[in-house]
Formats: structure tokens, sequence, C-alpha cells
């Protein structure tokens, strides 16, 4: 059996090298690199948080617990995506609104589904009123707090003074403090 000479190794030729490129780590996108602003983003956050309080508050989760709650939430957006795609009575795909659910349920099962009440022992009460939601957070408006309260303005009519409620109060607000109707005084 005989070898082709171009098989064979001259001595006067050195092994080719092959250039090392330069390696570098895997960048991965986190959550603290991305623009918080669009709507997609608002509504992952407050996901989040809704369930890290229903299970006693981020403070009381272990960092797989958080973890599973980001997963949790990230299956949720586009599950409630593709159902307003259904009720839209848009083409729907089956698989991905299966496979959404399926994660959502094995998540949650991890999770729990009970409300867990919060350790409020440790802290002091100026600590509790900071964490909890202001009204413009429970109504999900911003509020005046020239307008939140309602002015009065008091008139002399025939004799009696008449107290009348300021009448430009916005309609949300009308749900923390009912407009008051004139009184007689």
């Amino acid at each position: 059996m005989e070898i082709a000479a171009s098989y064979l190794p001259v001595a006067s030729q050195k092994p080719t090298r092959c250039r090392s490129k330069k390696t570098t780590k895997l960048q991965l996108l986190t959550r603290a690199q991305l623009d918080g602003r669009t709507n997609a983003a608002k509504e992952f956050d407050q996901l989040v948080v809704d369930i890290e309080n229903d299970l006693g508050g981020r403070n009381q989760l272990s960092t797989i617990k958080r973890a599973l709650v980001e997963a949790f939430a990230g299956a949720a957006l586009p599950l409630s995506h593709l159902n307003a795609t259904l009720a839209l009575g848009e083409a729907l795909d089956l698989s991905a609104h299966s496979q959404a659910v399926i994660a959502m349920v094995r998540i949650a099962s991890r999770l729990g589904l009970q409300r867990r009440a919060r350790d409020v022992s440790e802290m002091t009460l100026a600590q509790y009123l900071a964490s909890a939601p202001s009204p413009s957070d429970v109504l999900g408006t911003e509020m005046d707090s020239d307008i939140a309260e309602s002015e009065f303005s008091d008139t002399e009519a025939a004799g009696s003074k008449t107290r009348t409620a300021r009448s430009a109060v916005r309609p949300a607000n009308r749900l923390l403090k009912p407009t008051l109707p004139t009184t007689t005084i």
C-alpha cells in the first residue's frame, strides 16, 4: 500500500495553526437592562409584585421562588395575549395556548395557590405604611392633592350660610370621597 506524497509531512513545512478567536463570555440579557416603560414591561412587573405579595412579600421568598414567580408572569403575558386573540374571534394557535396553560399550572403548583399573610411583626408602623400601596396605585390614576380633597366655598344666601362642594372633581376621586350635597347651616 502506497501513501501519496501529498499526505506525507514535509520537514520544512510548519503545521498550520488555527487562530483561536478571542472568546467572550455570553452576555445574558437581564430585566435591569431593559426599558421598563413599555406596557408589557409594566404589566409584567405589576404581576410579579402582585404574586410576590400574595406569597407573603418579596423578602419571604427564596431565590428559586422569585425565579418561579417571574417564570409564571412570563407565561401569563403571552397567555393573556392569546386569550384576547381568541376573544376577537381570530385564529388561535392551540399548542401555544396549551403550553402556556400547562407551564402556568406547573409553576403554580410549586408556588402554591393560597395567599400567605405577610409577617409584619418586625416592621415599624412607618415601614408598614411605606410598603402599603397608595390610593393612586389602587385606582390606577394620579391624584392632585388639591382636587382629591374637596374644597368648599361659603356663601351667604338669604341670611343662612350655604356650603357647596367644588364640582370639578375627577370621577376616580369620587370613589375616594363622595361629593357632598349642598347643606344649609
